[in-house]
């Protein structure tokens, strides 16, 4: 016995004005439908099927709205292989004409059910997934890699003393003399320059040309972005069609 749900998790009903030929399930041509009845459905779901062939069955109704359902039972005669639900399934396809339908998606309803942890196959993921997206996003709106500069043509040094700080410009003299004159050109120090290294206070100082590396930033960002909010997309909406297959299948056998 092969049972199945068949659920609308599209965005939109689907009428008989939009179908053009109705939704069919097709078995190989060794195969046929012993039985076939429709079990369970959404309440209002007004819905038939009929046998055309052996390997033929044809499923009509008036109006199938987004997130309806309908359940079947079925009994399949074989070619004689022994094969497993799974298997069966996969051989099974599918004929319509319904504008706006672009596939349907088989899924194993009872692999499903049978999840021991949605927690870790879908929450963990999804914050994973998150994480990495947030990151992406804060790389992209607030760069943080930033490059300093110093521009080596502005060093000015300071001298301190007792009396207070000097403005003060180095020179190279006779004998690798070093000569220190203040802001005015005046001659302040003389000496060797270990001497007057170690004897004052002199420092250096200078500017920095600052400026954000934002281009860096920006391909970082939009990378993990482009990479990742598709992907949580995906989980996303893969968590809650599975939430609606559970939910239909196990209200089909539970109720």
């Amino acid at each position: 016995m092969l049972k199945g749900v068949i659920l609308n998790t599209g965005n939109i009903d689907i009428d008989s004005n939009i179908v053009f030929e109705p939704l069919k399930m097709i078995l190989p041509q060794n195969y046929s439908w012993l039985e076939f009845r429709i079990g369970k459905k959404s309440d209002n779901l007004n819905i038939s099927s009929e046998k055309i062939k052996n390997n033929i069955i044809k499923i009509n109704w008036d109006l199938f709205k987004k997130n309806e359902f309908f359940s079947f039972n079925s009994l399949i005669l074989t070619d004689g292989k022994k094969e497993s639900r799974e298997e069966i399934t996969k051989i099974i396809n599918f004929s319509y004409r319904i504008t706006n339908l672009n596939e349907i998606k088989k899924r194993n309803a009872e692999s499903i059910i049978n999840k021991k942890n949605w927690y870790s196959d879908y929450i963990l993921p999804l914050i994973g997934i998150l994480f990495f997206l947030i990151i992406g996003i804060i790389t992209l709106l607030r760069p943080t890699i930033d490059s300093y500069k110093i521009n080596e043509d502005k060093i000015k040094y300071i001298l301190r003393e007792e009396e207070g700080i000097k403005n003060v410009s180095f020179y190279i003299g006779k004998n690798n003399e070093l000569i220190v004159k203040d802001k005015n050109g005046d001659v302040y120090i003389k000496g060797k320059p270990s001497d007057i290294l170690k004897d004052y206070n002199i420092e250096p100082t200078f500017n920095i040309d600052y400026k954000k590396n934002q281009i860096v930033n920006k391909v970082i960002g939009i990378s993990f972005v482009v990479l990742f909010l598709p992907l949580f997309v995906f989980v996303f909406i893969n968590m809650l069609q599975d939430r609606k297959i559970y939910y239909y299948y196990y209200k089909q056998n539970n109720d």
